[in-house]
């Protein structure tokens, strides 16, 4: 898994999600829109998640949430991990594969 380039602030990139929280708390991410290397934002439906404990084995602080998400990218599939931030509400996108 390649991790997602930091602006200069040190910030992953965020990105648009559309999700359902349920009336038990938990968050379903389903939609994900991501900027590609042409600098086009493009709509991803995702597939299959898994919500995640840590990242990159640090564990994940109350206010966090993590997904490893299988989206399809042209005729492949792709495996990306999404973040949300309960604080500030935003989405980044934390890594991807190849």
């Amino acid at each position: 898994m390649q991790q997602a380039k930091r602006d200069h602030n040190g910030f992953l990139p965020a990105i648009d999600v559309i999700c359902q929280h349920t009336a038990s708390g938990k968050t379903i991410p389903l939609r994900v829109k991501i900027t590609d290397e042409d600098g086009e934002a493009k709509p991803y439906t995702i597939k299959q998640y898994k919500v995640l404990s840590t990242l990159d084995g640090v564990p994940l602080g109350t206010s966090t949430e993590a997904f490893e998400c299988l989206i399809p990218v042209q005729d492949r599939e792709k495996h990306i991990i999404i973040c949300y931030n309960r604080s500030d509400g935003i989405w980044r996108l934390y890594g991807f594969s190849e």
